[in-house]
């Protein structure tokens, strides 16, 4: 009986001793690659393209479905309220379209601001990889994922109503779905299931377009998409609680202050991102994990 218990004992000891070594290599991947520069240096531009690249997403949206604008708002739930109120102020703004106020020279602008945050989350992808793609072929895949964008968002945009409706007709057999004047645990949490499902499509849709084709094969896609989600929602909350318990959030408000509130959002999200890359070329087989951090150093030399 004791030898047995032993010999459990040096099972989960091999086993952790395994998990530890995992998570060093994952470690000092994510420092040879540069992954929290790359992140910096992203966030940058996608703070430059993110009233354009909610624009593009709005436009559509209010469209198709004007009485709930208010979901293109909800998918920078990760955001900051300071940030989400910036974007939602300059989205106001926008809802002038249906009058005619913003013709297709301005939405094209929109659409080539919005991509060129799309593009620098394909360039962090690729630098992970060690394998680039021609300029203009980025571009035109990020332009391609900003078109397609304002359709997923007006569906999104119609799938409030829709999934009420849904919970009231699952309600009649179950009833902590039954729809209530106050929302319900369960009906939280079915909202925040789906919400978790449309940013896990997301970030594998990301995956899937933004890493070049050569550098995909044999890497999963899923295990560090559900890794990025699960950070994002992490960084998220943990972001949300540290700007409350920091002050009243009334300092948050100013110009400045948004503007190093949401960077360092979308830093957080930027570098969820990344880690979730890194760690499905440390799931797959047969590949290097870092050549990124080789290519650089030869450049270097």
């Amino acid at each position: 009986m004791r030898r047995l218990h032993i010999l459990k004992l040096a099972g989960w000891k091999r086993r952790f001793s395994r998990a530890g070594a995992w998570s060093k290599d994952v470690l000092v991947c994510l420092d040879r690659t540069r992954v929290l520069g790359l992140a910096a240096e992203t966030a940058f531009w996608l703070f430059l393209s993110l009233v354009p690249l909610a624009a593009v997403a709005g436009l559509l949206a209010g469209r198709f479905s004007t009485n709930n604008w208010s979901a293109v708002v909800q998918l920078l739930s990760p955001l900051p309220a300071a940030a989400r109120q910036l974007v939602s102020a300059e989205l106001i703004n926008l809802a002038t379209w249906n009058q005619g106020s913003v013709g297709v020279g301005s939405t094209a602008v929109f659409i080539w601001l919005a991509s060129s945050g799309v593009h620098s989350i394909f360039d962090s992808l690729e630098i992970g990889t060690g394998i680039s793609r021609p300029w203009w072929k980025k571009r035109l895949l990020a332009i391609g994922m900003c078109i397609v964008l304002p359709v997923a968002v007006a569906l999104l945009a119609s799938l409030g109503p829709a999934l009420q409706g849904a919970m009231g007709g699952l309600g009649r057999w179950i009833p902590p779905l039954r729809a209530t004047e106050a929302p319900t645990l369960a009906s939280r949490l079915l909202r925040f299931c789906v919400s978790a499902g449309i940013v896990l499509a997301y970030v594998c849709a990301l995956y899937r377009v933004g890493i070049p084709p050569r550098a995909r094969r044999g890497v999963p896609i899923l295990p560090g998409a559900l890794l990025a989600v699960a950070l994002e929602i992490l960084f998220g909350f943990a972001y949300a609680f540290y700007i409350a318990k920091a002050g009243d959030g009334g300092a948050y408000l100013a110009g400045l202050a948004v503007i190093g509130v949401t960077m360092i959002g979308l830093y957080l999200f930027t570098a969820a991102l990344l880690v979730g890359a890194v760690v499905n070329r440390k799931l797959a087989r047969g590949v290097e994990t870092c050549p990124g951090a080789a290519a650089r150093s030869r450049m270097d030399d």
